[in-house]
């Protein structure tokens, strides 16, 4: 029978093991590999190396505990202890069959294992379908994840394909909030004379768009004057936060949006057509709420002042990419004559901009434009 020293001596080296096992614990983020393994980063910067059995306990992005061990080879590895948090919940990927078991394949960049899907979790889900699917286990402590389809994107030879693909993959938003027609009722055309109380007057200004044939949603014009030291440039970008507040349904779905999505043939927006091709699209002929940036450039290019106003501004002109470059190229007919001075100062203003701009900054190289041309079925045509 143990006596009360001995007793005292056994607590005493449990509680230095256990303090010595804590110290030797680390935490860090999981990142994944174009292989089967992985690596964990610590706050510290420092990364171990997690072989493929221990990278199979865990998704990338995962917060972990960790201990380190070396290997045969006298090499650092982490070893998973626990799972602290992990944000990976859906996913999506190609439905694979293996024998009689069915599996997702991740299209996850650092994730190569693939995750078992149960029959009742898949019904109705063919071979090489690509679906969303959402975890149901986590691989930690087993190794073994599991997962269920949510929803069936299609095949890669469907038409629309890559497009629904896209959205699905990236979480984008392709629906509007319930309220969101609600909200828009309250907007309208004759708004906008109440609505530019307090704001700089330059519809006489003569602003152009330029843009390609087909835009609608023309988010910005220009305007150039010459003056004895150079040009005063004026560039008008619609102003969309005039016409809701914050907080509400368009603001939130806007900011959560963040910017207009171009796909071949097609567009996501980030904002409802009712703002992107009219109340904000700075139309030929139309009062638009707007803000403008009114900047000085002298002959040499360089810019000596600016300033930011909110102003109400018409758009004189429509004009397209091809009709500014025949015009630029002597062919006067093909820009309103009442504009073509315009367009010779903001070409000017330009060349000047640019010549500034090859002397003082870093230049790309021109890359020629391309052209996507797709079939009815939605997918490229080869030439």
């Amino acid at each position: 029978m143990l006596n009360i020293d001995s007793l005292s001596q056994l607590k005493a080296l449990k509680s230095q093991i256990h303090e010595t096992h804590q110290a030797s614990i680390l935490k860090g983020v999981v990142r994944g590999s174009q292989g089967r393994f992985g690596f964990v980063a610590t706050e510290k910067g420092e990364s171990y190396f997690l072989t493929p059995d221990e990278m199979g306990k865990v998704f990338p992005g995962d917060t972990i505990e960790f201990t380190t061990t070396e290997d045969d080879k006298g090499k650092t590895q982490a070893v998973v202890e626990k799972l602290i948090s992990s944000e990976f919940k859906t996913f999506t990927g190609r439905f694979q069959k293996k024998g009689k078991a069915q599996f997702s394949v991740p299209d996850v960049n650092g994730l190569n294992n693939w995750l078992y899907l149960p029959p009742s979790a898949c019904e109705g889900i063919e071979e090489n379908d690509w679906i969303t699917c959402q975890v149901t286990r986590h691989p930690f402590p087993t190794g073994k994840p599991q997962a269920k389809v949510i929803s069936k994107i299609g095949k890669l030879e469907d038409a629309g394909f890559e497009r629904q693909y896209a959205i699905e993959k990236f979480q984008l938003s392709h629906e509007w909030p319930e309220t969101t027609p609600s909200e828009l009722a309250l907007l309208a055309e004759e708004n906008i004379a109440d609505m530019s109380q307090g704001r700089e007057d330059f519809t006489e200004l003569p602003f152009v768009t330029i843009d390609s044939e087909h835009t609608r949603d023309m988010d910005d014009a220009l305007y150039a004057e010459k003056t004895d030291t150079g040009w005063n440039l004026f560039v008008a970008i619609a102003d969309p936060s005039a016409w809701f507040g914050m907080n509400t349904a368009l603001d939130k779905e806007a900011a959560r949006r963040s910017n207009s999505l171009y796909f071949p043939g097609r567009s996501l927006p980030m904002l409802p057509q009712e703002l992107s091709n009219g109340l904000c699209s700075l139309l030929e002929n139309k009062d638009r709420l707007a803000l403008v940036c009114k900047i000085a450039i002298n002959e040499a290019g360089e810019t000596s002042d600016y300033s930011f106003t909110e102003a109400l501004v018409n758009s004189k002109g429509k004009l397209n990419y091809n009709q500014v470059t025949d015009f630029l190229d002597n062919e006067n007919n093909v820009v309103p004559a009442e504009l073509s001075d315009h367009v010779k100062n903001l070409h000017a203003a330009t060349v000047a901009l640019n010549s500034h701009r090859q002397q003082t900054n870093l230049i790309m190289d021109d890359r020629p434009d391309y052209y996507l041309t797709l079939g009815d079925n939605g997918k490229f045509k080869p030439y």
